[in-house]
């Protein structure tokens, strides 16, 4: 079909609006700074593991806790992330990882896993707190976390506990507050090897 020459000047510029338009609208594809915690530095427990199957299960957390974002209390009852910047891995997955390294570090027992098939014991959490507050101006790093040992083949309810540690930070670049919050997680991962020896042991 021929379309009038009037019609196809207006529609040739109306294409070349719409493209450089279009490179406008397009959303910021500002990459995320990746962070990590600290592998676990555990020495060995006792002189020999209990010949026992543990299983980590993955820590239940709210929405915000849940997810790969950086927390941060600023002021009061605020609740904000650091923009641009994000944990490898949602921040349940990536504490899980530390303690079963953190365990298998410390040999208290002889086979440690993520897996609830053929195994003695199993445990559970829940992330309580993993962010950053402010005290007087200071950023603090806080973890909080409820365990529960359980009996793999009955379920009951063996031993639980609450574990929990912070760590001022030197500032307040993202650099800073994410080696804070590596310093608590590590002060929790010890206090867990420490709680799960003992309960083993009894």
């Amino acid at each position: 079909m021929n379309y009038p020459a009037s019609l196809k000047i207006p529609a040739f510029f109306l294409l070349i609006i719409l493209l450089i338009s279009g490179c406008s609208v397009l959303p910021d594809n500002t990459p995320n700074q990746l962070y990590r915690l600290p592998v676990p530095e555990i020495a060995p427990i006792g002189a020999s593991p209990q010949q026992v199957a543990l299983s980590v299960q993955l820590p239940k957390a709210g929405r915000l806790l849940g997810s790969d974002n950086i927390v941060v209390w600023p002021d009061g009852n605020q609740v904000s992330v650091y923009g641009g910047a994000r944990w490898y891995e949602d921040a349940p997955a990536m504490l899980r990882s530390a303690w079963i390294e953190a365990i298998q570090q410390s040999a208290i027992v002889s086979h440690v896993s993520a897996d609830r098939q053929d195994v003695d014991y199993q445990l559970t959490s829940e992330l309580r707190d993993f962010h950053i507050v402010y005290n007087d101006g200071t950023p603090q790093a806080v973890m909080r976390v409820d365990v529960v040992l359980h009996g793999s083949a009955s379920g009951e309810r063996l031993a639980t506990t609450q574990l929990q540690a912070s760590q001022a930070a030197n500032n307040e670049h993202v650099d800073a507050v994410v080696n804070a919050l590596g310093i608590a997680a590590e002060k929790v991962n010890q206090a867990l090897v420490q709680w799960l020896h003992l309960m083993l042991e009894r």
